[in-house]
């Protein structure tokens, strides 16, 4: 790839996503951070995105952070070659950190770390001393596969010492009174080289470039401690600037604007050409040594000689009244340690909160429409930070705002006045971040990422969970409010398990982990296909039915099985389809029939027929908004894990995929066992995955559908079957072909899954076209009874007295009352079936179609008693 092709992907992304259209030698669109139509960048280098609001907004952005997945995978798409082995590590270095080749000649090269995969991995290489080599891993693919000996995305050679030591670009020569600084890193460093500015790379914050500081002390040098701008970095500079002043050396601080800023980011983002850049990096460095509170005020007033000033200093806010400086000093110079010495005589400073809380974003619930904004709060009492968040009301006064800490804060205490809490406000929300607040876990349609508790998948990147707590996506922020259902990030993927899984349960687990797998693509599944089947277990008791579930729970990072419809509320039911999306909701048990409160509960499988199509799960007025409803669609997929099958509408069994399980031999007992105890998080890896790899995933599904739908339909006998069961299948069977991408020793199960589908099929048309087993053996007892013989295929009676039919045209009708039925049961020594779901079958009848259930006087006692009526011929009427 060239890097006009990565220019024009960066173009088209712009447009796609911003709105951004050619004007002149620029690009214009939509702000990343302000929403507003003043965004440009250049057309023969879009690489910095800057927004033309400069008072409002001014924020800059890079393409790399706007859209990093054009950033990534340089081994793919910049091989070497045996003419140019370097040209991976060249690419990453022009494009991704956008250096000049020219600046650090040839201190590089191409080196390859080994992964706990046994692959190699592509790094860029910076040789040191002796043999010693630093390197940095170019493919952020290969990070989870990185050895112990990584230090997150970079290695030093075996037995490298840095103490004490330093690297510098090439050909760098240090004179009497340079200015030199000090940072972290290779790329720091190199970045600062590309604009002029001498610098030597100390590896750590931890380390100090002792040797370097020796060898060239009678240099008159000045030493600008520039570490990183986070705490460690910071608490360094204070200790290594003390080492310096006690070495006679001059000494200065420089910070970068910001904690979220590295020198080589403010190369990418074109920050070192900002007018008074260094003045303010300078500044920065002033206000991070500061000793006090008035140390602090006084570089603040130096700067902008502000008569009152409301700061955040050592974990606290505090304000300084200054309004007698100016004359105190007279002729004095206020850049003079005398100028200092006037403004601690003539200024005040008083502290106006034991805690320091600082405006992160608003959240906002799109579902629901809710607002809150999130602070983070740092404490001087040593306790740990925290995110809390408040709702407009608390912002209202000083008070409310004291009382809203008190509540939510560790010990938190506000006293400032109206003023200083309008000054807050006015600076909080100068340009307010929104952060899009999911009331579920998984996918979000809207946005195209996958987000969990602690963790992002977006277009086949992972993104991890900054420091504010929500997840970065360049031009947008993403996090869930949902604590629970929790989803755990696991180890790397090996799949050591799927052996164990096939062995315990054969083709029978191939189809349960397809299924799994393909609930994770759901929506984008039932975007295109507009349906997804439910998977029905059954079998018999102790056959692993839960063992299996627990384990594919597993490898989505939940320790889980299911819930129990039968005892839940509708509101509970409602808000389990409602917490998930692109992940399975198990219902277990739910076959049992419990006296419940059918008021409340009463729990039928016929009800979730919509959710087959995706369609509500329930209609909610909305709090306060007057009539205003909201029905949350259903963005899961269902699967049914029970002793007994489900029986219900035809529409309802149309729309299941059943599996039979039964008791496992012994001699698969011990991998069953296996997967059991297998920890979660050696199999929660599996998510994360197979997530990036969305794309192949879905085409190869899409493609196995119409190759299984077309060999299903091709099958003898099976014309006669509804084409919903036969795509239902398909589905089915497509997603256990495109465990493929996962788990290549797959295909000798393709082949069993194919033929036990096919299987399924047959049989669920034939449940379709007859009764349950369950209604058949009821008729078949009616038949026996009422007859005297047992005709289950009988459809009409002769004029014989009836023992059980109480209609008063037995010839045309079936009136029963079930306890009478019950009773010659008992006296005919034939089984008494389950009434409570006997009951809740009879609607469903086939062998005779079900009426109404009603009081009738029986033709065979004269009494009324309840009874169920039944036409024996189709078009019968009462």
């Amino acid at each position: 790839m060239s890097e006009q092709q990565l220019i024009d992907d960066i173009h088209g992304r712009l447009a796609s996503e911003l709105g951004f259209k050619v004007s002149g030698q620029h690009v214009r669109g939509r702000c990343p951070s302000c929403g507003e139509k003043e965004a440009w960048t250049s057309v023969a280098a879009p690489w910095v995105i800057f927004c033309g609001r400069a008072n409002r907004c001014g924020e800059r952005h890079t393409a790399r952070a706007l859209f990093a997945d054009l950033f990534e995978q340089f081994s793919e798409r910049f091989p070497t070659t045996p003419e140019d082995p370097n040209a991976t590590a060249r690419a990453y270095l022009t494009q991704e950190r956008r250096f000049d080749l020219a600046v650090i000649k040839e201190a590089w090269q191409q080196g390859y770390l080994p992964l706990k995969d046994g692959s190699l991995t592509p790094t860029v290489r910076f040789p040191l001393w002796g043999n010693a080599y630093w390197e940095r891993v170019i493919d952020r693919a290969a990070m989870p596969l990185l050895p112990a000996s990584c230090q997150g995305k970079t290695h030093f050679s075996a037995g490298t010492r840095y103490r004490g030591k330093g690297w510098a670009v090439p050909g760098q020569v240090l004179e009497k009174r340079d200015q030199v600084l000090i940072v972290e890193g290779i790329f720091h460093a190199i970045a600062l080289a590309m604009v002029g500015v001498k610098a030597i790379a100390a590896f750590s914050c931890q380390n100090f470039p002792s040797e370097w500081v020796e060898k060239y002390a009678d240099l008159n040098l000045t030493w600008v401690l520039a570490y990183d701008h986070d705490e460690a970095g910071i608490k360094a500079i204070k200790k290594w600037r003390q080492v310096l002043q006690e070495q006679g050396q001059k000494t200065k601080v420089m910070l970068t604007p910001s904690q979220h800023l590295d020198w080589d980011d403010c190369l990418r983002n074109q920050a070192f050409e900002q007018e008074k850049f260094w003045l303010d990096c300078e500044y920065r460095g002033h206000l991070a040594v500061a000793e006090t509170a008035m140390d602090y005020a006084f570089h603040r007033y130096r700067r902008g000689r502000q008569n009152y000033m409301l700061f955040a200093f050592e974990q606290a806010y505090w304000v300084c009244y200054a309004d007698e400086v100016q004359k105190a000093l007279g002729e004095t110079d206020i850049h003079s340690a005398s100028g200092q010495r006037v403004f601690v005589q003539a200024a005040t400073v008083k502290k106006v909160s034991n805690c320091l809380p600082q405006f992160l974003y608003q959240e906002r619930d799109d579902v629901m429409g809710d607002k809150w904004y999130v602070f983070k709060v740092s404490y001087q009492n040593n306790h740990a930070d925290e995110l809390i968040s408040l709702e407009g009301s608390n912002l209202e006064s000083p008070s409310a705002f004291n009382k809203s800490l008190l509540n939510k804060a560790a010990g938190g205490v506000f006293n400032g006045s109206k003023a200083e809490m309008d000054i807050l406000l006015d600076r909080w929300f100068k340009q307010i971040k929104t952060i899009h607040s999911m009331p579920y876990v998984g996918y979000n349609a809207e946005f195209s990422v996958y987000v969990y508790q602690s963790f992002a998948i977006h277009k086949g990147r992972e993104i991890p969970l900054n420091a504010e707590g929500y997840f970065d996506l360049g031009s947008l922020g993403v996090k869930t409010s949902m604590k629970s259902p929790a989803i755990v990030h696991g180890e790397p993927f090996t799949g050591e398990w799927f052996e164990d899984l096939y062995a315990a349960f054969g083709a029978n687990g191939l189809v349960v982990l397809g299924f799994w797998t393909a609930t994770l693509f759901v929506q984008q599944i039932r975007k295109q296909h507009k349906s997804f089947p439910f998977l029905e277990m059954t079998g018999e008791p102790g056959a692993g039915k839960s063992t299996l579930i627990e384990s594919l729970w597993h490898l989505l990072g939940r320790d889980y099985e299911g819930f129990d419809p039968q005892k839940a509320t509708k509101a509970g039911i409602r808000r389990a389809f409602n917490q998930v999306s692109n992940l399975p909701v198990v219902l277990i048990e739910g076959d049992h029939m419990a006296q419940v409160d059918h008021k409340q509960r009463g729990f039928t499988f016929d009800s979730i027929k919509p959710l087959y199509d995706g369609r509500g799960t329930g209609t909610l007025g909305i709090a306060k908004r007057g009539n205003d409803t909201d029905e949350p669609m259903f963005n899961g997929a269902l699967v049914i894990a029970q002793n007994a099958s489900v029986t219900g509408e035809e529409a309802l069994m149309e729309r299941i995929v059943h599996i039979f399980f039964r008791t496992a031999p012994l001699s698969t007992r011990a991998q069953a066992m296996r997967l059991r105890n297998a920890p979660l998080k050696e199999m929660a890896g599996y998510l994360p995955h197979v997530l990036k790899q969305e794309q192949a995933y879905l085409a190869a599904f899409f493609r196995y559908t119409e190759q299984y739908d077309a060999a299903f339909r091709a099958e003898d006998g099976v014309e006669q079957i509804k084409q919903r069961l036969i795509f239902n299948h398909a589905q089915v069977m497509a997603a256990v072909a495109a465990l493929g991408l996962f788990f290549p020793q797959l295909e000798d199960g393709v082949g069993q899954v194919y033929q036990l589908l096919l299987s399924r099929l047959r049989q669920r048309h034939q449940r379709l076209a007859g009764d349950s087993p369950l209604l058949e053996q009821f008729w078949e007892i009616f038949h026996y009874i009422d007859e005297g013989v047992a005709t289950a295929d009988s459809r009409f009676m002769t004029s014989e007295a009836t023992r059980l039919n109480h209609h008063r045209q037995p010839e045309q009708y079936v009136a029963i009352n079930l306890n009478d039925f019950y009773e010659q049961c008992r006296k005919h020594n034939q089984p008494l079936l389950e009434l409570q779901e006997l009951k809740r079958q009879l609607p469903s009848s086939r062998t005779y179609k079900f009426i109404e259930r009603k009081k009738y006087r029986s033709a065979l006692t004269e009494k009324v008693s309840n009874c169920w009526l039944f036409a024996r011929q189709v078009g019968a009427e009462v």
